[in-house]
């Protein structure tokens, strides 16, 4: 079982762009041996299949951990996130607006929104209680997997 949301100190991102599917495992248990309380399957340019299969992947590696292991988020898919009931699901300004994901996924998940600005801050903190659970902001440094936003 996860630790609470409230005490997670490491939110990791498994990214495609980076990490190459075969190194996805091994990359998976470095980052849960490094202290990551959340690990998030970022696959921009794969197919909602090629995405499951990654996740298929990771539950085992997570799993291993016990009870130290991190929640599993997926970003952006929330049929996959629907279909998987051990992950929470992450989501952008133009994915399924936060109300809809948290119809679809329960009021038990895990569900987080990524904002870029103040008012898209300020507008997910106004959001109904128990519509997401937590908010990123960012990015605060210049990234090449969001080259379109202003550090």
């Amino acid at each position: 079982m996860p630790r609470p949301l409230q005490a997670a100190r490491f939110y990791a991102i498994l990214d495609t762009a980076y990490v190459p599917p075969d190194r996805w495992e091994s990359v998976c248990r470095q980052l849960i041996d490094g202290g990551a309380d959340l690990i998030q399957l970022r696959a921009k340019q794969a197919s909602p299949e090629q995405r499951a299969a990654l996740l298929e992947r990771m539950r085992p590696v997570i799993a291993a951990a016990g009870a130290g292991a991190p929640h599993l988020i997926v970003n952006d898919d929330v049929d996959l996130a629907a279909r998987t009931p051990d992950a929470g699901l992450h989501i952008g300004q133009d994915d399924t607006p936060p109300a809809e994901a948290r119809r679809r996924l329960g009021p038990d998940r895990l569900i987080g929104l990524s904002t870029h600005s103040l008012d898209q801050a300020r507008a997910a903190m106004a959001l109904p209680p128990g519509t997401i659970d937590y908010f990123c902001v960012g990015p605060v440094f210049s990234t090449q997997t969001k080259p379109d936003y202003t550090p």
